[in-house]
């Protein structure tokens, strides 16, 4: 768990005092990392400075290159076998593995590494490479101030949003880097050659890879953390179940945490799928007043006003407090992006249909679903893990054909079937409900919202850009929010809208 902060005047010798307002900015996150800080300063071409806040001890530099990580990279060692660097790897952080990396193979080396990471390396002379992986699972702002020739940046809106002055604040997209001042460039990307190879293995078999792939995935997560309290985010649904029941063949003592009303769907299910593992479940029974006076602080810390990610936000933000003494929490995020779990896939005719719209669901996971996790996580410093969003994971089921994801009138049919190896049948076959909906949270803040706002206020300031109008009263309650605390952000550079909208 980290946070990031900087401020550098391009292509200017001289050196503005700027530290001062980076700690500012690295106040305004610093939940993001509550042990240590480090500020480092740029010289050269580029001069100002870079600050981190981190949970961890933090590697002041390399031998030739600063460098700056929020993240985790898992593949560090393989990658210095492939490119023949000779290194004692038992005794080289991982600081010091991607400066040799850097070193050799330079931007090159950035659609290589795997896990999730933002990652910013200054060289001797003053240049900077700012990094984000592919999936977006790690956030980064920046503002360009032109003007001045500056470029701000952080890990988080609220850091960047009380220094803006006519300058405009953009999210570093996944799988892309910038130079300097340069336009943000991609080194990877989400397109349609993720399908171009069809995997021909019989149904049999891709459950079997699946089977493996994902236990690898749930196994690397796990390999720094021996002897440690490790627990799942339990929804009762399939993704989270299944993570869970994988988890518990390798560890006897996990904690499942769980939040939902009394008696709804996710509450029950999680139950019984905690019963069933013999997992040690923690609950939280939630009451109406209690989320809707929890919506601002929801909102400021997700920094957003979709209406269906703010409301799922609030069941985020509880388990993610009540799981906040555990060392690392497993999530099933991304099973539904990857493995064609939305009931709206059912709707499309052809594989094509099917492929090009999943890839439009993952592509879009960096500032909605990821964003919410990355935000409450590192609100109650949880080190939170996804391993169905691994990599090779990820590209194995890209190429597996859609007929094995939904088949029967249900979705993620393929990885149903995996799971039947671990769950009960009843969950297995669950049907998918959003969040909000499985915890009863969606019918509560409707009705409570509803009654605040008139329909004729909702007809007369629903429409709030030339070409954006909020689409319910729910969202308009949660605009007016987000713009007392984010008054100078331009929510049309940083802000995706949940598409399907209940």
């Amino acid at each position: 768990m980290a946070g990031l902060s900087g401020i550098l005047y391009l292509n200017r010798k001289s050196l503005n005092n700027t530290k001062p307002e980076l700690d500012m900015m690295l106040d305004k996150i610093s939940y993001r990392g509550l042990c240590k800080k480090h500020i480092s300063e740029v010289k050269g071409c580029n001069n100002g400075y870079i600050g981190l806040i981190s949970n961890y001890d933090i590697n002041k530099t390399g031998e030739k290159y600063k460098i700056f990580l929020d993240g985790k990279i898992y593949n560090l060692d393989y990658l210095l076998n492939k490119h023949s660097i000779n290194a004692n790897k038992k005794n080289l952080t991982d600081i010091l593995k991607i400066e040799l990396l850097f070193e050799k193979i330079l931007v090159g080396i950035f659609k290589d590494f795997e896990g999730p990471f933002v990652l910013i390396i200054v060289d001797r002379a003053g240049n900077f490479f700012i990094s984000r992986d592919y999936l977006g699972r790690k956030p980064l702002y920046y503002s360009l101030d032109k003007k001045q020739n500056k470029i701000s940046f952080a890990s988080e809106l609220k850091a960047l949003d009380p220094f803006l002055d006519k300058s405009e604040v953009f999210i570093l997209k996944p799988g892309k880097f910038i130079k300097n001042g340069d336009e943000p460039k991609y080194f990877k990307q989400l397109d349609l050659n993720y399908f171009k190879n069809k995997e021909s293995t019989s149904k049999t078999e891709t459950i079997k890879k699946v089977d493996s792939l994902l236990t690898n995935a749930v196994k690397k997560r796990l390999s720094a953390y021996k002897g440690k309290i490790l627990g799942v985010w339990l929804s009762g649904g399939l993704d989270s179940s299944l993570i869970a029941a994988i988890l518990k063949k390798y560890l006897d003592n996990i904690i499942t945490f769980s939040v939902g009303f009394e008696n709804s769907p996710d509450l029950l299910a999680s139950k019984t799928v905690a019963n069933y593992i013999g997992s040690k479940h923690i609950e939280y029974k939630l009451k109406t007043d209690e989320i809707f006076n929890l919506i601002p602080e929801a909102i400021y810390t997700l920094e957003s006003f979709d209406a269906p990610l703010v409301r799922s936000s609030i069941g985020n933000m509880i388990v993610s407090r009540l799981s906040s003494k555990a060392d690392i929490v497993f999530s099933g995020e991304g099973g539904d992006e990857v493995f064609a779990g939305y009931n709206y896939f059912l709707d499309f005719n052809n594989d094509e249909e099917i492929q090009k719209e999943l890839l439009k669901a993952l592509k879009s996971l960096h500032n909605t679903a990821l964003q919410r996790v990355d935000r409450f996580a590192n609100k109650y410093s949880v080190d939170v893990k996804l391993p169905l969003l691994d990599e090779e994971l990820i590209y194995f089921s890209f190429n597996i054909p859609p007929a094995f994801k939904i088949n029967k009138n249900m979705t993620k049919y393929i990885l149903r079937e995996v799971a039947l190896k671990y769950l009960p049948e009843n969950i297995v076959w669950r049907t998918k409900d959003k969040f909000w909906e499985g915890s009863g949270i969606n019918e509560k803040l409707k009705n409570k919202i509803d009654k605040i706002i008139s329909d004729e206020e909702f007809n007369k300031n629903s429409k709030i850009a030339n070409n954006f109008k909020l689409r319910n009263k729910e969202e308009m309650y949660y605009f007016e929010i987000f713009r007392k605390f984010f008054p100078k952000s331009n929510y049309n550079n940083i802000i995706s809208f949940t598409e399907d909208f209940n």
